[in-house]
């Protein structure tokens, strides 16, 4: 099934006369995100947690009173801070401008643009169902 996916997609890819935008879209994203994939450079991030380690003299504590004090090794766990109100604006501002570029090609792109990208996302959607690993 996927060797007779991907000749059709190479078929309509070299087809001109009868290629359409949306199959050269289609075979377009389905030949990028199967590249994509098995060309992997990104290796998967490890969770760090940081601590800040500190030494606690219990000689230095009022209450409760130490008889013998004693230095002891501690570590607290680094909690970032919560977004300011002006980073989640500038976040937001972001998101929307990635997010509106492609409602901008997909409603103000010419017809034959719009098909493309609709059979470059359609292509990527089936590589990824047929290569699911």
């Amino acid at each position: 099934m996927k060797t007779t996916f991907i000749t059709v997609c190479i078929l309509t890819l070299f087809a001109g006369a009868a290629a359409s935008s949306f199959s050269n879209g289609m075979s377009s994203g389905f030949i990028a995100s199967n590249i994509g994939r098995k060309f992997k450079t990104k290796t998967p991030k490890k969770s760090v947690i940081k601590y800040n380690n500190f030494t606690r003299d219990t000689s230095l504590q009022e209450f409760p009173s130490v008889s013998s004090p004693q230095c002891i090794p501690e570590k607290t766990r680094i909690v970032r801070p919560p977004l300011t109100f002006g980073q989640k604006i500038f976040t937001t501002f972001i998101i929307f401008c990635m997010l509106f570029l492609w409602g901008h090609i997909l409603l103000f792109a010419p017809q034959r643009d719009r098909e493309w990208f609709i059979g470059y996302i359609i292509g990527n959607m089936l590589e990824e169902m047929f290569n699911d690993d």
